[in-house]
């Protein structure tokens, strides 16, 4: 957004490559996820199966999905603020258009670009 004495613009250039920014930093974490929970689990066999190994399962495994579950869900999140910023680019665009439009169309010899 810029502001110019009494008025705002948005800078929808800006805020497009903004929302891509955090379109790329779902995915990113999408990625990271993927690797670090093949990994966590890679290493749950080593936690063993007797009476400690079982203690710790017990004890690890709700808050681990709990981290997982939650974890998945970040990408989405991710997505859905991109495509909320790329919708108000949208919306903006289509207004300030339509109100150009009016303002030409009923003041013929302003240029509304001037305004």
């Amino acid at each position: 957004m810029g502001a110019n004495a009494d008025r705002m613009h948005m800078d929808v250039d800006a805020v497009l490559h903004h929302m891509a920014q955090v379109a790329d930093v779902g995915q990113e974490i999408a990625t990271a996820w993927a690797v670090r929970r093949q990994e966590l689990e890679a290493l749950e066999p080593g936690i063993g199966s007797g009476v400690i190994g079982s203690a710790i399962r017990a004890a690890y495994r709700v808050p681990s999905q709990q981290v997982s579950d939650a974890v998945t869900k970040i990408p989405e999140l991710y997505a859905a603020m991109s495509e909320a910023g790329r919708s108000a680019v949208n919306e903006y665009v289509a207004a300030d258009q339509a109100g150009a439009a009016g303002i030409a169309k009923a003041t013929p010899d302003v240029d509304p670009r001037t305004l």
